[in-house]
């Protein structure tokens, strides 16, 4: 049902990022011509000479201050202020104008706090040399701009306290390469624009099929058989009285997600791992929760109090750092693992919500696998992989193995990966990154195919997917520190 695996091979390290965010969007802009019109409830009063105006040569940037922001305005204004100025500077813009725009976010903070921030970006800005405008708050206003059009004239960042975020790059991105790794050894390269010219892929239907749904985009038009069958069979049924995403498990369906959740605690219990069981609910303003919130932005659930925004976790890992973090423990008592079956919620978008295959509520048995080096860690990988390998053969459904990864790591490691593709008796999607951009270096999943040619959710499309498929696994490895243990 709504399962699957998650393992992930780390070494502890600290992080200090906060839960805060403002949302900005950049114009470069010929002029800017605004004019208030009516007043808010919550308007600032404002001398007639500043109620209309025109900027030429201008920055103009469209400025939401968040509710998480509040109390850490100045450590956001600075950040706020560098992002505007470099692109500023970027793009020779002569001056910058602050437009207050409540339209970037359905979660404001309260007016206070966002003529605070605003004064602070403008008053850091001007620290750097520039020329700033900040526009009316709380009013109702016209206005007229003229966007340049070249490629960096338009932009959007979300800025915290101690990161600045980037939604939109308009730079070129080194494109990825792709290969079919199989079982002899052999690479053979992949051209998406030549699938079938690939004789990695010949023989291998089910293979060319992944690649032609989850790289190419083709999805099949009919819709997965499981939907009427999920139902037909009592096992599991949309909850109109619920959020999308959201079912409830009939006696028979409820039996066999039970059964899956029991498989989950005998294999975490035969690789030796220790169960833990950590909160649902997280505070949003613990920095190293803050952090891993920030990659799921807008996919999180908020439960908003008087005095702080809590988060339904959307991984089990929230609850297993801040464990560890607290944990002593030596580099001869690694490899250490740690398994929880971790009910996670995540706000995927409701077009995304299809059955079982993406879901906003589900079980994810998770396991993490502390190490004492990369020597230790690649052995660990391979057991896991063995583990979980055995399993899928064991479901008697034909699946394809994609792996994703950093290509200096994949030419370092490339007899560890050629010896997993053997292992699995079949050939291996892989997708080489030209540079280490993410928390991991490698990750792989194994893919079952469906009635319909369309596979589970997949790692092409976001790391916060559902984790419905059979097995997803993610290398990661941090040499910060001397001290291997913690």
């Amino acid at each position: 049902m709504a399962l699957g695996y998650g393992y992930n091979f780390i070494k502890l390290e600290q992080s200090s990022s906060r839960g805060a965010h403002l949302r900005i969007l950049l114009v470069h802009a010929d002029y800017l011509e605004f004019e208030t019109k009516q007043r808010t409830p919550v308007a600032e009063e404002v001398p007639a000479e500043q109620r209309s105006g025109r900027l030429e040569e201008v920055l103009v940037v469209f400025i939401a201050a968040e509710e998480e922001d509040e109390g850490l305005a100045d450590a956001i204004a600075k950040n706020a202020a560098r992002e505007i100025a470099d692109v500023a500077r970027k793009v020779e813009a002569e001056r910058v104008a602050l437009y207050p725009y409540a339209h970037l976010s359905s979660s404001l903070a309260p007016p206070k706090v966002a003529i605070e921030l605003l004064d602070a970006t403008r008053d850091a800005l001007s620290e750097l040399g520039l020329e700033v405008h900040r526009l009316p708050f709380g009013w109702y206003k016209a206005f007229r701009l003229s966007c340049k059009g070249h490629p960096l004239s338009e932009l959007s960042r979300t800025i915290t306290a101690e990161a600045v975020e980037e939604a939109v790059a308009e730079e070129a991105k080194a494109p990825s390469e792709y290969i079919i790794l199989t079982p002899d050894g052999r690479e053979h390269e992949l051209d998406l624009k030549n699938v079938d010219a690939c004789e990695g892929l010949r023989g291998w239907p089910l293979l060319r099929q992944f690649v032609l749904s989850e790289e190419l985009g083709q999805k099949p038009g009919e819709e997965p058989a499981h939907l009427k069958l999920m139902r037909r069979l009592e096992l599991v049924d949309y909850e109109p009285a619920s959020d999308t995403g959201h079912f409830r498990f009939y006696p028979n369906g409820a039996l066999i997600k039970g059964l899956l959740e029991d498989l989950a605690v005998q294999l975490a219990n035969e690789i030796g791992a220790s169960r833990i069981e950590t909160p649902v609910l997280y505070r949003a303003d613990e920095p190293d929760i803050a952090e891993q919130a920030a990659r799921f932005y807008q996919k999180d659930y908020k439960i908003k109090l008087p005095n702080r925004t809590l988060l339904l976790r959307f991984a089990g890992d929230f609850g297993l750092f801040k464990l560890m973090k607290q944990t002593g423990m030596s580099y001869k008592q690694m490899p250490v693992r740690i398994f929880e079956l971790s009910p996670s919620y995540r706000l995927e978008q409701s077009g995304e919500c299809v059955g079982l295959k993406r879901l906003r509520a589900f079980t994810m048995p998770d396991v993490h696998c502390f190490c004492r080096d990369l020597k230790q860690g690649l052995e660990e990988y391979e057991r896991l992989f063995m583990a979980y390998t055995k399993v899928q053969g064991a479901m008697g459904l034909d699946y394809v193995v994609a792996f994703r990864m950093v290509k200096e790591f994949y030419e370092q490691n490339r007899a560890f990966l050629a010896r997993l593709v053997r292992l699995v008796k079949r050939p291996a999607l892989i997708e080489l990154l030209p540079e280490r951009k993410h928390y991991w270096v490698m990750k792989h999943e194994f893919q079952v195919i469906d009635s319909v040619g369309g596979g589970m959710p997949s790692w092409r499309r976001s790391s916060s997917t559902s984790r419905t498929r059979s097995a997803t696994a993610s290398f990661t490895w941090t040499s910060a520190g001397s001290d291997a243990g913690v």
